[in-house]
């Protein structure tokens, strides 16, 4: 931990130093050498000249075998540890809204199918696509159509009463993953067509902004994640098509 308060992330690695320990009183002789060695055979080594021996006063001391050390490197990663996390932000977050990405999204719908798979029970995707925001940016420009986006983002972000997920997977498109079913997931969609319809003041100017919702539920309508965004998309092809501003569940006749 820095003085700031900051966390620091480091990197240790160890390795094994190893030294060898010569003998005390040992004169540096390739046959004193050879009888510290491992592989120093005393029956073979025996018939050698005494004359060397006399040579080489050797002592032999058991407790300097070999000595083994440590050497350890601690490198402080905190900067690639940011780096890598800036760049995960990136690669999965929507640069405008700041809202998870289809991506992102995508893994935590299969995460949420993994989980009811394993403990039961379902959940409902919604698909939500403001209507003529294409026209509001070519009337007021970029920054405008932005502006909505981002308000739209943050009023959607603010029904989640439990654990739920909202992501940005198009120009004007959001998607929604709650834990509510049948009646309370309608109720939640017409909850939001109303917090999107709430007017946008924008230099003086009130803009008003209304949607298209598209729901499927899970199991009952698709067992997989890319099934069930396919048939929310159907779903929010035929709320469209009625002008926008309108709540559509999924049913099989819409595929027909």
């Amino acid at each position: 931990m820095r003085c700031n308060g900051s966390p620091v992330h480091v990197v240790l690695a160890l390795a094994p130093y190893c030294q060898e320990s010569r003998p005390t009183g040992t004169v540096s002789s390739p046959r004193a050498d050879l009888r510290f060695h491992p592989s120093f055979n005393p029956r073979v080594d025996s018939r050698a000249d005494s004359r060397a021996e006399s040579r080489a006063d050797v002592r032999i001391d058991p407790h300097a075998a070999r000595r083994v050390r440590y050497v350890g490197i601690a490198i402080d990663m905190t900067r690639y540890a940011q780096s890598e996390a800036r760049l995960w932000y990136v690669a999965h977050h929507d640069g405008v809204m700041r809202l998870p990405n289809q991506t992102l999204f995508t893994e935590r719908l299969e995460l949420t199918i993994t989980r009811c798979q394993r403990n039961g029970g379902g959940f409902t995707v919604l698909i939500a696509e403001l209507d003529h925001l294409r026209k509001l940016r070519d009337a007021l420009g970029l920054h405008a159509a932005e502006l909505v986006l981002q308000i739209v983002g943050e009023r959607l972000r603010g029904l989640f009463l439990n654990d739920g997920t909202i992501a940005s997977i198009g120009g004007t498109q959001f998607a929604l993953v709650i834990n509510e079913t049948g009646a309370a997931a309608d109720a939640f969609a017409v909850d939001a067509l109303s917090r999107i319809a709430e007017a946008i003041d924008y230099a003086g100017t009130a803009l008003n902004i209304t949607a298209s919702i598209g729901l499927v539920a899970y199991p009952a309508d698709g067992g997989d994640a890319p099934t069930l965004m396919r048939r929310a998309g159907v779903a929010l092809s035929a709320a469209s098509a009625v002008n926008g501003n309108a709540v559509r569940r999924f049913s099989t006749t819409l595929e027909g």
